[in-house]
């Protein structure tokens, strides 16, 4: 069996393009920020440690921003300590009283409604006045024998009247600010770490677009030297192997591309592309022939550093 990668023109294109879109300018990303800022209604100076319901297909439509530009924006936002958005989230609700016990004595003798469920709370749930604390409104529904929507309507109610703070469950994504909103221009990034990860991933790029046009070299060996081991050797089953068992070379030819090979490099080494471009009325099909063939034999070898060297 074989593996087949299937592309057009228009594919490498893009795979050049997504830098851009990876690591957009700083400007754009503070645009996304304020933006942002704009649609959680958050004035600067607040939210930090604050968390907010994030609907990114209805962001994106209010201020015509594409997914991917939002995305991308966040993903650096977060590595530079701003906020973090998390997508995949189940948040209990919460509820803690947030008046005394007096007042909420008082509070009960005014309002009997609300007084089973304000009691079923403190009975379930220990430290309730001191922090916010988990809680079930299917449970606090079971124990009462009340109707769900009901004991929603009624934290809710509590909630309003002061006498408790109450989150309810969430489960959409979650825009978590780790530091307070500040203004456009005072929205600052790394920018010599942010540029180093825009080469890394650019080298990537180049080397994903460079396997895939290349028309000599083995792949396997491609991939081998990209991870560090130089001295792999050809698969005989890749297209590009395939390719060059199709290609005679004659003893003659040989001896002269050997003998060449030797000549340029004499006692030094050389880089791969440096000793092709000196031989560049060779094929470069048969000169990677020669190589291989000296290399099986060890009288040459490729450095880890990619640079070839005869023994």
């Amino acid at each position: 069996s074989f593996a087949v990668l299937l592309y057009a023109d228009k594919d490498l294109e893009e795979l050049n393009d997504l830098s851009a879109q990876r690591f957009p300018e700083l400007e754009k990303i503070r645009q996304v920020y304020l933006a942002i800022a704009n649609y959680l209604q958050l004035e600067a100076g607040t939210g930090e440690g604050s968390s907010f319901d994030f609907d990114l297909a209805d962001f994106g439509k209010k201020f015509g921003l594409d997914n991917f530009t939002t995305l991308y924006s966040l993903k650096t936002l977060e590595q530079e300590g701003w906020l973090a958005l998390n997508e995949q989230v189940f948040l209990p609700s919460t509820v803690q009283f947030t008046v005394t016990k007096e007042y909420l004595y008082r509070f009960e003798q005014d309002r009997p409604a609300l007084d089973p469920l304000i009691k079923t709370l403190l009975r379930s749930y220990e430290g309730i006045f001191d922090y916010p604390c988990f809680i079930s409104e299917l449970l606090l529904a079971q124990l009462m024998r009340k109707d769900l929507e009901e004991i929603k309507q009624q934290l809710q109610e509590l909630h309003r009247a002061g006498i408790i703070e109450y989150s309810p469950r969430k489960d959409s994504p979650q825009l978590y600010f780790q530091r307070n909103r500040v203004r456009g221009e005072q929205l600052t990034i790394n920018i010599n770490a942010y540029q180093q990860r825009k080469a890394i991933f650019e080298k990537r790029v180049a080397t994903m677009i460079s396997y895939v046009k290349e028309e000599a070299d083995c792949r396997s060996r491609m991939i081998g030297v990209y991870f560090g081991d130089n001295n792999i050797r050809t698969c005989g089953i890749c297209d590009n192997c395939l390719k060059q068992k199709k290609l005679s070379l004659s003893k003659e030819e040989f001896t002269v591309i050997h003998e060449r090979i030797r000549h340029i490099m004499q006692d030094d080494s050389l880089e791969v592309k440096e000793l092709f471009n000196q031989l560049q009325d060779i094929k470069k099909e048969k000169a990677w022939k020669v190589i291989e063939f000296l290399q099986a034999e060890n009288k040459l070898r490729i450095e880890k550093d990619g640079r070839i060297r005869l023994k």
